[in-house]
């Protein structure tokens, strides 16, 4: 297996591993909070919620943990690329989790691209905004953008062969382009990195 692909597919089991919380519990605690912060945040999510069984993403707990609070406005988005060139129909599906009465809630989006597009999320993110299909002000300004970045530890039981692999993929990831800026993240909104642990084996 490629080095890069090994590397990938590890740092997302890890990811996976870690502990969240449903996304009906997400939606139970924002259904019961008395404050919000009063912001619109897109999280980036590794894979496409549909379900209220779905796990939320990392980030997503982390927020909560770290605040007890939760931005008014809540849009997870994953980016989904097709074996296609370019993608004429469906270009993008709308989860709604939660939409309160007096503004604000809870979504889920997927993009969808091919490989032959460039996967500009924030002007998509925009024209969704701009017509009202997701609860997010047109105004990009508004927004904040919350990635995540994981700082990858080896398992602490790795033999040497895994060592080296470990090592190249670290440097692999170094010199490569961070996802975000090929998604076009952060060129007009502001962008943050939550950064978090993750032992790979």
């Amino acid at each position: 297996m490629p080095r890069g692909r090994w590397g990938r597919k590890a740092t997302f089991a890890a990811y996976k591993a870690k502990a969240t919380m449903t996304m009906a519990e997400l939606v139970e605690k924002y259904r019961a909070s008395k404050s919000f912060i009063d912001r619109s945040a897109v999280v980036m999510s590794p894979k496409t919620l549909t379900s209220l069984d779905d796990r939320a993403p990392v980030i997503a707990q982390m927020m909560w943990d770290r605040c007890g609070v939760l931005p008014r406005h809540l849009i997870f988005v994953e980016v989904t690329h097709v074996k296609t060139p370019y993608v004429e129909d469906n270009r993008y599906r709308v989860t709604i989790f939660h939409r309160a009465p007096d503004g604000g809630g809870i979504m889920g989006v997927d993009l969808r691209f091919g490989f032959m597009e460039e996967p500009d999320v924030e002007k998509w993110l925009e024209d969704l905004a701009r017509h009202q299909q997701i609860d997010l002000p047109p105004q990009h300004r508004r927004w904040i953008v919350h990635v995540a970045h994981e700082n990858l530890l080896p398992a602490r039981k790795m033999d040497l062969w895994r060592q080296l692999r470990f090592r190249l993929f670290l440097f692999l990831r170094l010199v490569s382009q961070p996802t975000s800026f090929y998604y076009g993240l952060g060129n007009n909104v502001q962008l943050t990195a939550e950064i978090f642990p993750v032992r790979v084996g």
